[in-house]
């Protein structure tokens, strides 16, 4: 399935929003699905999202604010080699993520973002530049996006690309488990 995230979240407000986080949360529920998240630009906020909803507990394990990369590696379970190769901003970071606090809290799905909210750039990588994986018993998915607003904006969109994507994969897996039974 190959959706364009990016005309998606143009139009995305807080209602589409909570309508993927909804949404995303009734198919862990009905898979009995566990999802960890391990955060660093959006500071926690996927997590808080989660914790909004009555009966999160039973697909929300926890997570991890981790800003720096010792919390990286210490808090999420990142391998320290892929951030000094491939730097904090990247796919393979969001990915080690991913699968690293997928592992280290023992979830189905483990959910890794990183990215550059701004004002300032990182290096090479300009604001807006986000990366977000989710990594279940399948494999590790990534999706790259440069979103464009202030720091919160940024952060925001990031919040609203994760659980777009989150329900998004989690139907495509459906669909996949579904032609393999075929």
């Amino acid at each position: 399935m190959n959706t364009d995230f990016g005309s998606v979240l143009k139009k995305a407000d807080a209602s589409l929003e909570d309508d993927q986080l909804q949404l995303a949360f009734e198919m862990l529920k009905s898979e009995g699905k566990k999802v960890a998240v391990a955060e660093s630009l959006t500071g926690g906020l996927v997590a808080a999202k989660f914790t909004e909803l009555p009966g999160s507990m039973d697909v929300f394990i926890g997570g991890t604010v981790c800003y720096s990369n010792l919390a990286k590696v210490v808090l999420a379970g990142a391998d320290a080699s892929v951030i000094a190769k491939c730097g904090v901003v990247s796919k393979e970071t969001a990915m080690s993520l991913a699968q690293g606090i997928r592992e280290k809290l023992k979830a189905d799905i483990g959910i890794g973002l990183t990215g550059v909210a701004g004002p300032e750039a990182h290096g090479n990588m300009p604001p807006g530049t986000v990366h977000l994986a989710i990594a279940d018993n399948q494999g590790i998915m990534h999706r790259a996006f440069s979103f464009e607003g202030n720091r919160m904006q940024v952060k925001e969109s990031a919040v609203q690309a994760t659980f777009l994507f989150l329900r998004l994969e989690m139907e495509n897996r459906k669909i996949l488990e579904a032609d393999k039974v075929k």
